[in-house]
């Protein structure tokens, strides 16, 4: 469980650092502390963006938690870690195609849709549910680990309606030319075949 996660985390981190570097702030960051409106601008960051992240981050992560004190191995295990080797090499692809695609200047401004963002607009979101879907799926190899349904969920739910695709689609609508029609043909979450443009 340790590697895969180590195997996860220092993927996301590595790419992250890569693309960050020399970039300005995340735009929802910048949105989320508008919020302090001449209040102390440490104290609103830490409260509403560490603050919590991190608590988010300990209810996400019971699955891990569950798991860290089981020992026991069964074939729950193998297809946990099927999954989130699946959802690592899909996220990892899904992120590579987009930094090829935004680093080549002859794409600036247009939308990608070709590889796996044909067949879905967040194949880096995607896979990183499966991450954690796989994570949960592993918790349920032990005792009680099926009681850690939510963390899973709160993933899904954080990736697909607060704070991942959302925020991200309404940034892309007026930034990338044919964004509303690739929205339109191209499954929004789960890859699936495009439909044919109206």
């Amino acid at each position: 469980m340790l590697a895969f996660v180590a195997l996860w985390g220092l993927r996301l981190a590595v790419h992250l650092a890569l693309r960050q570097r020399g970039a300005k702030e995340d735009t929802r960051y910048v949105s989320i502390m508008k919020g302090a409106r001449g209040r102390n601008e440490n104290l609103y960051a830490l409260r509403m963006i560490y603050g919590l992240q991190g608590l988010l981050l300990w209810f996400v992560s019971m699955p891990l938690q569950w798991t860290a004190f089981r020992i026991h191995f069964d074939w729950l295990i193998v297809l946990g870690f099927v999954l989130v080797t699946i959802g690592i090499l899909f996220e990892a692809t899904g992120d590579e195609q987009l930094r090829a695609f935004v680093s080549d200047p002859t794409t600036n401004g247009t939308t990608l849709r070709h590889g796996l963002w044909r067949y879905t607009r967040h194949p880096n979101y995607f896979g990183d549910a499966v991450v954690w879907c796989g994570f949960y799926v592993v918790a349920c190899s032990s005792g009680w680990g099926f009681l850690t349904i939510l963390s899973p969920v709160a993933m899904l739910y954080l990736l697909t309606s607060l704070s991942g695709k959302p925020m991200l689609e309404r940034k892309l609508t007026t930034t990338r030319a044919g964004y509303d029609d690739y929205v339109a043909t191209t499954s929004s979450f789960i890859p699936w075949p495009p439909k044919q443009a109206k």
